[in-house]
């Protein structure tokens, strides 16, 4: 992407979009940042192509110094909403609202681990476990495992279907994170096929450096 069209695009397009008025913001917001990184980042790259000043190898240098700042500053985007699913994925399972006590926090920490081996779950393999996720209290230890024991985007699915079932104002709020997540998603992906098209090499081919 040679400028910031599809960025721009995507903005106006977010105006339009019908999602809760606190996810709109936030997105909106983190759009408008990421599209200030991918304009820097293409007006750096255009200066550094066409400054006569700088040798070949120069350039290569100062495109594999860009690309990797670029890279790194997008980064923690691609994260953005994963917090804010899980919270909203394990309020299907919290029978009182409001804030939790530490004695609170541990006994349904221990609930999960006994639902876990009540199951026996760490002999299945995926298919035994999707066969058995209508079982009382199965979803709910699988989604609260601090070690992943399904794809993340298969439990996803698992759990939605649950929200629709069960509670419609989670499934809708989970819509509406899940679209949030996956245009941050796509953006970030936009800039880092930018960045690879540039020049810039993985860190397992450097390029050397000039004495």
């Amino acid at each position: 992407m040679k400028n910031d069209l599809e960025f721009q695009g995507l903005l106006g397009s977010l105006a339009k979009a019908n999602l809760k008025p606190k996810i709109k913001q936030g997105l909106e917001h983190l759009a408008r940042e990421l599209a200030a990184i991918n304009d820097h980042f293409q007006k750096e790259l255009y200066r550094v192509k066409t400054d006569d000043r700088y040798s070949a190898m120069g350039r290569d240098l100062l495109t594999q110094e860009l690309g990797s700042s670029v890279l790194e500053k997008v980064a923690p985007y691609e994260g953005a909403y994963r917090n804010l699913i899980e919270e909203q994925e394990k309020r299907l399972f919290q029978k009182n609202g409001g804030t939790k006590s530490s004695t609170e926090i541990l006994l349904a920490h221990m609930r999960h681990q006994e639902l876990r081996m009540m199951h026996g779950m760490a002999n299945m393999d995926p298919l035994e476990m999707e066969a058995h996720f209508d079982d009382d209290g199965f979803l709910e230890a699988l989604i609260t495992s601090p070690k992943p024991l399904l794809p993340k985007k298969r439990l996803g699915e698992l759990v939605r279907k649950k929200a629709e079932n069960e509670n419609p104002a989670i499934a809708d709020e989970l819509d509406h994170l899940g679209f949030a997540d996956s245009t941050i998603k796509s953006l970030v992906n936009t800039i880092r096929a930018d960045v690879r098209a540039s020049g810039w090499k993985e860190s397992d081919a450097p390029i050397e450096k000039a004495a």
